[in-house]
């Protein structure tokens, strides 16, 4: 891995977002002008994406009930239950399957569900932004 020149404009701070800085008289460091974090030139512009946390399971309880499609999952004894995408159904008051339209039923999620309703939801992802 080559080091930077010492041209290379700096990337913000990660832990701040401060005006990085190259040290006084030497090109080998790199600190924030606002946190004083600081690293070597070499990390500074190479240090690794930040990720977002991974959604996990809320209760259904919470959900959007404005039409927006979710993953709907149903909690059942069965092994085969599956996810669906779900939305709100404001004229029929009930959780319907997004790509059919039809209301959520102990069949629609697989296995043996106990009720007619799923139980839980995450958001879905956003869609790629490119395809390759």
């Amino acid at each position: 891995m080559s080091e930077p020149k010492p041209t290379e404009a700096l990337l913000p701070c990660p832990f701040c977002g401060g005006k990085a800085r190259r040290g006084i008289g030497t090109t080998h460091y790199i600190y924030c002008n606002r946190c004083r974090a600081s690293s070597s030139v070499r990390a500074w512009n190479r240090r690794a994406a930040a990720r977002s946390p991974a959604p996990e399971w809320k209760l259904i309880s919470e959900a959007p009930k404005d039409g927006t499609r979710i993953l709907g999952y149903a909690i059942a004894d069965a092994e085969d239950t599956q996810p669906q995408i779900i939305q709100w159904d404001e004229d029929r008051a009930c959780w319907v399957i997004s790509w059919d339209g039809e209301p959520c039923t102990r069949e629609s999620f697989g296995g043996d569900v106990p009720h007619n309703r799923p139980t839980h939801f995450m958001p879905l992802p956003s869609p790629p932004k490119e395809m390759t």
